[in-house]
This record gives C-alpha cells, sequence and structure tokens, in this order.
C-alpha cells in the first residue's frame, strides 16, 4: 500500500547482473544500507533526491506518511499536500 498523493513516484534505481537474472535496488536503500524489513522514506518526497539529509526509514510505511504529514504542516500549514487530511 503507498500512501503518496502523487501520479507517479520516481526513484533511481541501480541494476545488478546476477548470473542470468538481473536485479534492480533503489538507490536510497543502497545509501542508507537499512534492513530488510523497513521502509526508506525521501523527506521531500523526490524520488531523486538521495542525499543522506534526505532520507530516513520507518517500520511502516503509514508511519512515514504520518511524520511527513507532521512535517508539511509545519512548514506549509493550510497548503500542505498531506496524506492523511484531516
Amino acid at each position: 500500500m503507498v500512501y503518496r498523493k502523487l501520479p507517479t513516484y520516481i526513484v533511481c534505481l541501480t541494476t545488478q547482473s546476477v548470473g542470468k537474472k538481473y536485479i534492480s535496488h533503489g538507490m536510497h536503500r543502497k545509501i542508507l544500507n537499512p534492513p530488510g524489513h523497513l521502509f526508506v522514506d525521501h523527506i521531500n518526497r523526490n524520488g531523486l533526491d538521495n542525499q543522506k539529509a534526505n532520507l530516513r526509514y520507518f517500520k511502516e510505511e503509514k508511519q512515514a506518511a504520518k511524520e511527513y504529514d507532521k512535517a508539511a504542516k509545519k512548514y506549509h500549514g493550510q497548503f500542505a499536500s498531506l496524506n492523511f487530511p484531516d
């Protein structure tokens, strides 16, 4: 389940050849190297901005979406684009 309002969510991928198969990995996961069960979130919602300062991880995607909403309300007030509007 994705909690993004954006019509598309673009991320940087890196592809690795393993035998005859190719495996794609998100650059954001390579940079933070979190355990597999954690969700990596781009703070500014720009999937191409993979600076460490723009990345964070959570146990659940819903938790990341709620944290985004809290920051959006703080910085954008009534103009914030929220995942969970009140």
